[in-house]
């Protein structure tokens, strides 16, 4: 028998009808900071500290697409540089996803009002043909990004996985493939155990690394639990049980409570995790990935950061971050996470031409509206006359409050609502419309280009009560004049900023 040619090891490729030829080339963006939030708890007594507009080192939440964004930063300079990219992309589920904002306060023997606002959409016309068109360029500049010795971690379920390995083998080449995770969600209970079919209880991670010889890799172990003897009664003197690639399935992990559970918080009744976003993964499962495959110091990215597990979680490794998320919701809820996690300072930036005649890329997401943003439909903020005293070391105490508050008006808003609720919300309104506003910041100082978040309150998430504070007080050096903005967000996630001006203080 004649010889056969062999084609190349790596010539298996996933062909599909509309598949994008080359990497993506859609000419130049670059970035708008529109916000520098700096984290301070609610501090009202913290003389506040001098603000280095352009910090290079300071973590960044992009909004808006990031094929887009992830050009931007290859043209800023960023091809090598991060160090470990984790992505929670949609999963083709022809689904669509809310964010639940409970609406506590509601009077005695009354549902709470739960607002499900639409956080976005997994719904693809063209159907996995176009799913793959979304996902396979903005996995080339993954690649790109990457450092040599990154890694990156593709979550997925069984809806497309099986698609998705095969575009990453041909991008990253076979032998970057290192494991594939499987992820148990956990106890199953409720209808999902009624199902006619074998119980789906599983998601699937990709793991992948820029270079097979050389990737970054701590291992981990779950310590043994106290009492734990080896078969024969011996004790156990090693680090642990070594982390397999099936996670939450086995004794040692059953045994890890509260926050250190793998268990989804989706299916945790009273997670103190839980923000709303429909997604939502754990921090727990983000631990365990950030530490085995960076160290501190590196640079962590999640393209697809949603309600921001990623960013919060490396905040709390020490690790550098970026994020991008297209949705309005999923910005607006990291933003209050990592606000509440009192995270180091951070820039909310978006994406533009960098050439006015530039074509702008055309998000492939589907659109989501979130709140009234009709121009003709504003919100309504009042603000209190800036009270200044003068303090004897020199300095000024400056208190601004809000005086104020009402939606949009229109009938929008009422599609959040189940019956009787809207009513049930506005009747607290007129009693405290404190209860309309989610999260509220003040700039000090406002120089009319960048807010400088300086200030923050905000809505817990599950109280019953709401007590947000409408008063900010801030300790400042003495200027001739200075104008102060005060930025709203509305449990709509209708956003608003208002001015006041403060002469001779």
């Amino acid at each position: 028998m004649a010889n056969r040619r062999l084609p190349p090891q790596s010539s298996a490729r996933l062909v599909w009808e509309t598949k994008p030829a080359g990497e993506p080339r859609a000419g130049e963006f670059i970035f708008r900071a529109q916000e520098m939030v700096i984290p301070q708890a609610g501090h009202d007594d913290m003389p506040q500290q001098e603000i280095a507009a352009g910090n290079p080192d300071l973590n960044r939440l992009i909004y808006g697409d990031n094929l887009q964004a992830m050009l931007a930063l290859l043209a800023e300079g960023y091809e090598g540089k991060i160090n470990l990219i984790y992505i929670d992309p949609p999963f083709f589920s022809q689904a669509n996803y809310s964010y639940r904002v409970p609406i506590s306060g509601a009077s005695a023997g009354l549902e709470v009002p739960v607002i499900e606002r639409p956080a976005y959409q997994d719904t693809w016309a063209g159907g996995i043909d176009a799913y793959l068109d979304m996902l396979y360029p903005r996995l080339q500049l993954m690649k790109k990004l990457l450092a040599p010795d990154g890694s990156i971690y593709v979550h997925l379920d069984a809806s497309i996985s099986h698609y998705i390995k095969v575009i990453m083998d041909e991008i990253f080449g076979p032998g970057s493939f290192q494991r594939e995770i499987i992820w148990r969600i956990g106890w199953i209970s409720g209808y999902k155990s009624a199902v006619r079919n074998w119980v789906r209880n599983h998601d699937t991670l990709l793991f992948y690394v820029k270079n097979p010889g050389k990737f970054t890799f701590n291992k981990e172990y779950i310590p043994y639990p106290p009492g734990y003897r080896r078969r024969g009664g011996q004790e156990t003197t090693g680090k642990g049980y070594p982390i397999e690639d099936v996670w939450n399935a086995n004794p040692f992990e059953f045994q890890l409570k509260g926050e250190g559970s793998l268990d989804s918080i989706q299916i945790k009744s009273f997670s103190r995790e839980k923000t709303g976003y429909a997604t939502q993964k754990n921090k727990s499962l983000l631990r365990r990935i950030i530490k085995a495959s960076s160290n501190p110091g590196d640079l962590v990215a999640d393209f697809f950061c949603g309600s921001g597990t990623t960013l919060v979680v490396a905040e709390e490794l020490g690790r550098r971050w970026l994020g991008c998320e297209l949705g309005q919701v999923g910005i607006q809820v990291t933003r209050k996470r990592l606000v509440a996690e009192e995270a180091s300072p951070f820039l909310i930036e978006t994406i533009r031409p960098a050439r006015a005649d530039s074509n702008l890329l055309s998000p492939v997401f589907p659109a989501v509206s979130a709140g009234v943003t009709a121009s003709d439909r504003r919100p309504h903020l009042s603000l209190s006359k800036p009270a200044v005293t003068r303090l004897a070391n020199g300095q000024v105490q400056i208190t601004v409050g809000l005086e104020g508050y009402a939606l949009p008006g229109g009938s929008d808003n009422h599609a959040y609502f189940k019956k009787g609720q809207w009513e049930a919300l506005m009747a607290k309104a007129r009693e405290n419309f404190a209860f309309l506003i989610d999260y509220w910041a003040v700039d000090w100082n406002y120089d009319g280009q960048v807010f400088k978040s300086q200030w923050q309150a905000w809505r817990d998430y599950g109280k019953n009560e709401q007590n947000i504070p409408v008063r900010a007080t801030a300790i400042l050096e003495p200027e001739l004049s200075r104008t102060i903005a005060v930025q709203v967000i509305d449990v709509l996630g209708n956003e608003v900023i208002a001015i006041a001006t403060v002469t001779q203080t």
